[in-house]
């Protein structure tokens, strides 16, 4: 009898656990774009995508999930948009946030804010 052993991917072993990116805005969609850019172009290869806005005038969830999908590289594993129903506050959204994510390890992460090196998560 014949024994095939597969070779898990380093993700599957667990050397690179789900890292969740916790975006939280508040009237920056004018710049989200480029702060999801950011987060596209990290080496880390296992992250999540947590946006979180606290009832902005100016955030279309359907907008960013549409740019997500046409702009994410394979390094984003799944996301979540989500938006506040009223006002919250910044404590309470990011609160949310960390309820809607999965990941072992998460970074909080302001909607106007960018990662300038791919490594930043890695490091």
């Amino acid at each position: 009898m014949k024994t095939e052993t597969k070779k898990k991917s380093s993700e599957q072993r667990g050397m690179f656990p789900l890292f969740s990116v916790i975006i939280l805005t508040y009237m920056q969609r004018h710049l989200l774009e480029e702060c999801l850019d950011s987060v596209f172009i990290q080496s880390y290869p296992n992250i999540e995508l947590v946006i979180c806005d606290d009832c902005s005038a100016d955030f279309d969830v359907e907008e960013v999930k549409q740019y997500i999908e046409k702009n994410k590289s394979k390094n984003i594993k799944s996301f979540v948009v989500y938006k506040q129903q009223k006002n919250i506050g910044t404590v309470h959204n990011a609160q949310q946030g960390i309820e809607l994510s999965s990941g072992r390890y998460f970074k909080l992460h302001a909607g106007d804010d960018m990662l300038f090196d791919e490594n930043t998560i890695e490091k």
